[in-house]
């Protein structure tokens, strides 16, 4: 049961984290705090995320018994998974040909056209794929997603912004746990 809660963690950080860019000339250029509240077919998650603006970005997601915090660091392309429970980290060299789903739209994806979200003036897309669509908008003024929506035969999961403060996260925000297993993974295949 574990492992599978781990597993789902790490799935979901991969449809969540996607909130992070994935390609080191598309990192956020604004230090910034924020949290996310996410409510689907499984339950309520909320989410944290925080970059230093220069490259380092960290999203740490809570799901019932579930705990997962991934950091990516852009300059040094490395990306790691964090499960505190089990005291692991997932360590993995990013490629220059991973792309960020949320900034970078796919090619079926079409335009929603521009609205206000939240006080966030936002141009929202809609990308359609087998197992499902997903549809995101992204905020002007912060640079940031302000609401995903993901539709898949299990059903929906929305995902909105719930605060956002700019400025640089507390020191230590982009630094792994000491005394973590930690386990180099082979990068992924490009994601195109």
């Amino acid at each position: 049961m574990a492992r599978a809660l781990w597993l789902s963690g790490i799935a979901t950080l991969c449809a969540l984290g996607t909130l992070v860019p994935v390609v080191a000339e598309d990192y956020p250029k604004k230090a910034y705090m924020a949290t996310f509240q996410s409510t689907g077919p499984s339950g309520e998650s909320s989410m944290r995320s925080a970059s230093d603006g220069k490259g380092k970005t960290m999203t740490e997601m809570t799901s019932g018994r579930m705990h997962v915090i991934s950091i990516f660091d852009y300059p040094s392309k490395v990306s790691m998974v964090i499960n505190p429970a089990a005291k692991r980290i997932m360590k993995m060299r990013l490629t220059d040909d991973q792309k960020d789903s949320m900034s970078r739209k796919p090619p079926n994806s079409v335009s929603l056209g521009s609205k206000v979200i939240d006080g966030h003036p936002c141009k929202g897309w809609q990308s359609n794929s087998p197992s499902g669509k997903m549809e995101v908008w992204l905020a002007d003024d912060i640079d940031l997603a302000v609401k995903m929506v993901v539709t898949t035969p299990v059903g929906t999961k929305t995902t909105v912004l719930k605060t956002y403060a700019p400025g640089m996260p507390p020191a230590g925000t982009f630094t792994p746990p000491a005394g973590f297993a930690v386990m180099e993974v082979p990068s992924s295949p490009p994601v195109n």
